[in-house]
């Protein structure tokens, strides 16, 4: 997204004012950034609908920082995937990545993991696209490593499949059919 959360500037506290006080404070600009964040996806779905992915994108992108300014990580980590798809639809690979990239930040927690393995996993597709194999891997791998965390077991299917395909296009057919064999393995797990 390329942008941070901003803090709201110091205020003079003038007597008698308190905890009480700040947080009223923090409590309204959570409140607007919310309500901003509504109002920035009703746009982009609004110019979703019309074919304008170019401006459906930047109002993703703006709804999920004001999702992530109100403290709403999993909107905001829904919003940035929504962002990152629609780009990759319009043609816009750095567009997608770099929504796809500020996802794979975001979704830190262990409850956002699946945001994180899809972010990887995505940004993975777009390099092997792109024929940056290298980068495909590296992002496929990391897909691997957060989806080891996720109880839903899908998420390790897809990326084993991701590492065996790159491995495949980097002609590496014995790398391919390990990782391959730990999809079926984990597919007759789930």
């Amino acid at each position: 997204m390329g942008e941070t959360e901003q803090s709201p500037g110091r205020r003079a506290v003038g007597a008698g004012a308190g905890p009480s006080a700040s947080s009223a404070a923090a409590a309204a600009v959570a409140a607007s950034a919310a309500a901003a964040a509504v109002s920035a996806e009703s746009q982009a779905r609004a110019h979703e609908l019309r074919g304008d992915l170019q401006h459906a994108y930047g109002f993703f992108m703006a709804a999920a920082h004001a999702a992530h300014q109100s403290s709403d990580t999993s909107k905001a980590c829904s919003l940035l995937n929504e962002a990152g798809c629609v780009a990759w639809r319009n043609g816009a690979s750095h567009d997608a990545c770099k929504a796809f990239e500020q996802l794979a930040v975001v979704a830190s927690s262990d409850r956002l993991r699946p945001y994180a393995c899809v972010a990887r996993l995505n940004l993975s597709a777009l390099r092997k696209g792109s024929g940056e194999l290298g980068q495909a891997m590296r992002e496929a791998l990391a897909a691997r490593e957060v989806a080891a965390g996720i109880p839903d077991r899908t998420w390790l299917q897809r990326a084993c499949r991701s590492l065996g395909e790159i491995n495949l296009c980097m002609q590496a057919p014995e790398e391919a059919v390990r990782y391959f064999l730990e999809w079926e393995r984990v597919a007759r797990e789930v």
